[in-house]
């Protein structure tokens, strides 16, 4: 393409353009429109012949008020391109980065100029209006969307990662505002953040952005949230990349400008850069300091390692085996750091989770003890009281679960693990509508984690609602992929929905990633249904195997073998009742537990204390699926057929399919309509 206009070589202030002449179609009529608008433009355009790159263009980027850098694929890839933007780094001249399209930089380039405020012309209805404000801007001027020019001269160290050390040894962090965009929403919705897991290194900063994310969200009006989604529906995005100990974050409006960068060492003090980035952030969004001066605790920064990855571990995945890694990074912890309240209450949760895969009585009473153990230590921390909540909720102590996730949200308005707990609590007591509320109050607050999802899904499950269930799991699955609970759970809608093969087709999917007791106790469930006993029975045992003092797998035994021969499914009630028992210890109205055991001692000719025992589960959830189904099957297998028709009529009320009711070899024979 013909050159638009001849290059400006007088004394006046002018722009060096800096492009790829592979562009030169879409950045010629721009030049040209700024020179018509008064703006001096040099680029090359008619360098003499013979002149050499260092004589000519190097002297114009040193006479050169600023550099245009024109960024897209072509000029990254240009040798050219590359030494101008060194040099004139080099050189402490002032570069103004234009996207022409969506393409990331270089490691080198990201930092060396991602302080700046960039255009992006590609996604910029204002663009040639901002454009003509920055080429018109003196270097150096003090705006409020550039930094203070002492900073200046500290990045002609960022020319590559050799020099990051030196950099960061000589400024400690460096903040940039450029404008901000309204913080406010006129509904009352809290402002989002979505934080992108932090990239490179040797991942030995693994949860130092969930801990940001903490700090952050303790802002009333403010939620923040590591997503690999982030930045698709937040109202802001940070991005933060690690190149040895030095961390780099941009804080982007959810247009895309740059509205603060923040560098940093990270290799000493984690909790003190996770204190001054969030209070950066804070400070850039019009919001307090103060609320991130709790988290604040005397821990070295190895331990604040520990402690942070295994936090964000376990919200990532509630797999056993990351459950077991995680408890022993707490334990590391706690080893070196007994008084710290945070772990303990990191640790109570995950052996929580733990318990109730495996129901083993010392992961209770350890669970027990560190929650307790956390409120003595620090009864101002939200994670503190939801470890309570979820404690309380275990032991069937609904009341103070409920206080305890209320505490919980009242210190952190806007965490969604606290309001997922509150729900479920609320459903167990018994309020539906308050419970669904809250479910989905989790999800619009956080709608890109996983356990929103999940948890509303098996909400819908136990309501019977199978389809909407399968959505809900369907949702969750996309955010987390590898969560095989999910995929689990997500074949068991599908069962329970009817649809026989694609609920087989996921639990086949999950034994060959990873067994689980409770995979083996479905794909048992599936060969009950087909009257395939025998391996009904042999997958039940697997889940036995798996979790030995987990009372169901062993009453699956039982009941694989009880409908061809009750003899001999008698010792394996016997023992599911005992360990059922020491279960209910722990939680003495565990509605589904009552209604287990109902049907266990109906199996066994105990009318009297199953009729107790179902009447007191029915009582207490009426509504849930589970314990329906049980007061069924207890009055099947005490022949007590009006009971038992009347309880199928619920059941199917419920969700449960004519299909799975021909199938159920329970009922043979009772249900002729």
């Amino acid at each position: 393409m013909d050159t638009p206009f001849s290059a400006y070589r007088g004394e006046d202030p002018y722009v060096f353009i800096c492009y790829s002449h592979a562009d030169s179609g879409v950045v010629f009529p721009e030049l040209l429109w700024l020179h018509e608008q008064g703006v001096k433009v040099w680029y090359d355009e008619g360098i003499s012949g013979g002149q050499v790159w260092r004589e000519e263009i190097g002297n114009a980027i040193l006479s050169a008020e600023k550099v245009l850098y024109y960024v897209s694929r072509n000029s990254l890839d240009s040798s050219h391109c590359s030494r101008e933007i060194n040099f004139a780094l080099d050189e402490n001249i002032e570069i103004v980065p234009i996207y022409l399209e969506n393409v990331p930089l270089t490691t080198d380039l990201r930092l060396g100029l991602g302080w700046v405020q960039a255009l992006f012309r590609f996604d910029d209805s204002r663009y040639k209006e901002h454009l003509l404000r920055v080429a018109n801007k003196p270097a150096g001027e003090r705006v409020a969307d550039k930094p203070d020019s002492r900073m200046r001269g500290i990045f002609k160290y960022f020319r590559g990662s050799l020099f990051i050390a030196a950099l960061l040894a000589a400024a400690a962090g460096w903040i940039l505002y450029t404008q901000l965009t309204d913080v406010q929403h006129a509904d009352g919705r809290p402002v989002t953040l979505g934080i992108t897991p932090f990239a490179g290194g040797s991942g030995k900063i693994a949860g130092l952005d969930y801990e940001i994310e903490r700090r952050l969200s303790a802002s009333q009006g403010l939620l923040a949230r590591v997503s690999e989604s982030a930045g698709k529906s937040e109202d802001y995005r940070i991005d933060g990349t690690l190149l040895g100990s030095a961390l780099r974050l941009e804080l982007r409006d959810r247009n895309g400008v740059e509205v603060l960068a923040w560098a940093t060492d990270i290799k000493g003090d984690l909790d003190a850069a996770a204190d001054a980035i969030s209070r950066a952030v804070l400070a850039r969004l019009g919001r307090a300091e103060t609320v991130v001066s709790r988290f604040r605790e005397t821990i070295d920064p190895e331990a604040f390692r520990t402690f942070l990855a295994a936090t964000a571990s376990v919200r990532s995945s509630h797999s056993l085996d990351t459950l077991r890694q995680a408890e022993m990074a707490f334990r590391d912890v706690l080893n070196s750091y007994p008084q710290y309240a945070p772990a303990h209450a990191g640790l109570c949760m995950t052996v929580l989770y733990i318990y109730e895969e495996r129901q083993e009585q010392e992961d209770f009473a350890q669970a027990e003890q560190h929650c307790h153990r956390a409120l003595t230590l620090d009864d101002q921390n939200s994670e503190v009281h939801r470890a309570l909540g979820m404690l309380y909720r275990a032991t069937g102590q609904m009341a103070k679960a409920i206080d305890s996730f209320h505490r919980a949200l009242a210190l952190a308005p806007y965490s969604s693990d606290a309001m997922r707990g509150l729900a479920d609590t609320l459903f167990a007591s018994g309020s539906v509508a308050e419970a669904d509320r809250w479910f989905r109050e989790a999800i619009r607050v956080e709608p890109s984690h996983w356990e929103n999802y999940q948890a509303l899904a098996i909400y819908q499950f136990q309501r019977g609602d199978f389809a909407r269930a399968i959505d809900s799991f369907e949702t969750a699955l996309r955010l987390a992929p590898d969560e095989i609970a999910i995929t689990n759970n997500l074949g068991a809608a599908h069962f329970m929905a009817g649809n026989f093969d694609q609920a087989v087709n996921y639990w086949k999917r999950v034994v060959a990633i990873q067994p689980s007791p409770q995979i083996y106790a479905n794909l048992g469930a599936s060969h009950f249904y087909q009257r395939q006993f025998a391996q009904a029975r042999g997958m039940y045992e697997q889940a036995n195997r798996l979790a030995p003092q987990n009372y169901r797998y062993m009453a699956h035994i039982g009941e694989a073998l009880y409908v061809s021969d009750p003899a001999k499914a008698r010792p394996y009630f016997v023992k599911a009742l005992d360990m059922a028992g020491a279960q209910l210890r722990i939680d003495p109205g565990d509605s589904v537990t009552l209604s287990d055991m109902a049907s266990y001692r109906a199996a066994l000719g105990d009318a009297e204390n199953a009729r107790k025992l179902i009447e007191e589960a029915d009582a207490a959830a009426s509504e849930d699926i589970s314990v329906v189904y049980n007061l069924a099957v207890t009055h099947a297998r005490l022949r007590d057929g009006e009971a038992a028709s009347a309880a199928l009529d619920r059941l199917m009320a419920l969700g449960y399919t004519r299909a799975l009711l021909d199938l159920d070899a329970n009922f043979d024979g009772l249900y002729s309509r």
